[in-house]
């Protein structure tokens, strides 16, 4: 009798441990994405990233929090943090949310990707189960698919441009020049060259290749610099004019955000009608 209880105690607890280890296989397990599958707006990311909507729901950096990782409704309502992570960059698609941590400072509050940006980090929609992919200096990401494009700090070449998988298993460096990873679409990242004429780039994810899509000149690059230096004059002007203070902020940050981002929107409207599109 005692020997069939001390089996069955036994199988039963085999059994547990059974469980426990494939919950924990599967808990630990990669959902992958689609080939074309992307993490942000390239709006979003070239302004550096801090929103990100995805199936109803924002994901942003919290100004009011040391811009930590948060998340609300699509309407603005049911704001609840995530995780104690200071963030940027944020990308969401899947299961997970992709950011680069930000080594938060005061004077930086309500202010675009002016920290010191460290690491490549990916959780859980809920927040949890935290990963680091890269866990050194970088900046911009971008997912496209499986990978997350970044730019990659390191002593021997201060900005490159690498890509991760995921699940963080292999990093890859692709170009030494530091592009900024922050267009994707089906699957091509476009980006201006920084070096030379400026020329517009495609790099596309599947074959590694970069190309040249479009040879500019020196006047688009002159042209550029003369829309962010319009479009930051009229936000400053805008901004005054309907006192989107510092004031409305401490009170209604969600009514602040969104008087914000209209702002902008329009700065970015007019911009394009009188320089961009007279090109």
């Amino acid at each position: 009798m005692k020997k069939a209880i001390t089996i069955s105690v036994i199988t039963i607890i085999g059994l547990l441990l059974a469980v426990l280890i494939f919950l924990s296989i599967r808990s630990s397990r990669i959902v992958y994405n689609n080939d074309n599958a992307i993490g942000n707006s390239a709006g979003n990311l070239n302004n550096g990233g801090l929103f990100c909507e995805y199936n109803d729901k924002i994901y942003f950096a919290n100004p009011y929090d040391y811009n930590k990782l948060y998340v609300m409704n699509s309407d603005c309502t049911n704001a609840m943090k995530l995780n104690d992570d200071s963030v940027a960059s944020i990308n969401v698609c899947g299961s997970y949310i992709y950011y680069v941590k930000n080594n938060f400072k005061q004077e930086t509050i309500g202010t675009i990707f002016r920290g010191q940006l460290f690491g490549v980090y990916r959780c859980n929609l809920n927040g949890e189960s935290l990963k680091a992919l890269y866990d050194s200096l970088s900046g911009t990401i971008a997912l496209s698919g499986n990978s997350l494009y970044y730019q990659h700090y390191s002593d021997t070449t201060p900005l490159a441009f690498h890509k991760v998988d995921i699940a963080g298993k292999k990093d890859t460096k692709i170009s030494d020049t530091p592009y900024s990873p922050a267009c994707v679409h089906n699957g091509t990242i476009y980006f201006s060259d920084p070096v030379g004429k400026h020329n517009i780039l495609s790099y596309d994810t599947k074959t590694d290749k970069t190309s040249v899509l479009y040879d500019c000149n020196s006047y688009l690059a002159d042209v550029e610099q003369q829309a962010q230096d319009l479009f930051i004059r009229l936000v400053k002007d805008l901004v005054e004019q309907e006192k989107v203070t510092e004031e409305l902020k401490a009170t209604d940050m969600m009514l602040w955000v969104r008087n914000m981002n209209n702002i902008r929107n329009r700065a970015t409207e007019i911009v394009n009608a009188e320089l961009i599109y007279t090109v």
